[in-house]
């Protein structure tokens, strides 16, 4: 039975395995796992889908909806939107769901200025640019910005 249900994909192998579950309903899904060869995480993940995934359907459908509406809005502002609507959802998820359907907005990158080249005050000049270095710790420089 496992050389069997090794090589089964993966439909027919979650297929299998409910059977298996209603054939023999007292064993815990633990030793079941043992019993077949497959982990723990691969029988949760592969089960029936659950209440959240049809949920977050849902509120994807609408988060879609509202961002017709409304031309950029973050993940909080959706958030806050749909609260009203009866939703009871936290920013985490929402975000998630917007990355997932792909409704992020780009961030603009910030530039840093660290500089300042444009002000009045003189320039020091640059006292080593000619100066030929021949060896080691001949000329030692620094930057105070």
């Amino acid at each position: 039975m496992k050389k069997s249900l090794a090589s089964a994909s993966g439909k027919p192998r979650q297929a299998l395995i409910e059977q298996l579950r209603e054939l023999m309903a007292e064993i815990s899904v633990r030793k079941l796992c043992a019993l077949l060869n497959i982990t723990r995480h691969w029988y949760s993940q592969h089960h029936r889908p659950s209440l959240n995934e049809d949920h977050d359907r849902s509120l994807c459908q609408a988060l879609q909806e509202l961002r017709k509406d409304v031309a950029g809005p973050g993940s909080r502002r959706m958030t806050k939107a749909r609260k009203p609507d009866g939703w009871k959802i936290t920013h985490k998820r929402v975000e998630r769901l917007m990355h997932q359907a792909g409704l992020t907005c780009r961030r603009k990158t910030r530039y840093v200025h660290t500089t300042d080249c444009k002000h009045g005050e003189p320039v020091s000049p640059n006292l080593i640019k000619d100066l030929p270095i021949e060896s080691l710790n001949q000329c030692w420089v620094a930057d105070l910005t």
